[in-house]
C-alpha cells in the first residue's frame, strides 16, 4: 500500500484519478461504491472516494502487462 499525504485528501485523489483516467470511459464498480476504468492492455484502476479508513479515499491499480518494472498491484490511500 502507498500513502499520499495531502491537506485535502479527497481533492488530491480526484485529481490523481482524472489524470490517470485521461480520456478513458469510467463505469461504476459492481458494488456501486466506486468508479473503474480499463486500459487497452487489460489493466484496471478503481477509485473509491470512501473507504473503511476514515477520510482516506483510495485508488487501486491492477497492471496486466508484466515486465514493466513496477508492481502489478498497487493500492494508494490519500490521507491528511
Amino acid at each position: 500500500m502507498r500513502i499520499i499525504s495531502s491537506s485535502d485528501p479527497h481533492r488530491a485523489a480526484e485529481d490523481f484519478w482524472k489524470r490517470l483516467k485521461g480520456q478513458l470511459t469510467e463505469s461504476q464498480t459492481d458494488n456501486g461504491k466506486g468508479l473503474q476504468i480499463k486500459f487497452p492492455d487489460g489493466s484496471t484502476a478503481v477509485f473509491r472516494p470512501f473507504t473503511s479508513t476514515f477520510n482516506s479515499p483510495a485508488i487501486t491499480l491492477d497492471v496486466a502487462t508484466p515486465g514493466l518494472g513496477i508492481a502489478t498491484y498497487q493500492r494508494i490511500h490519500f490521507t491528511k
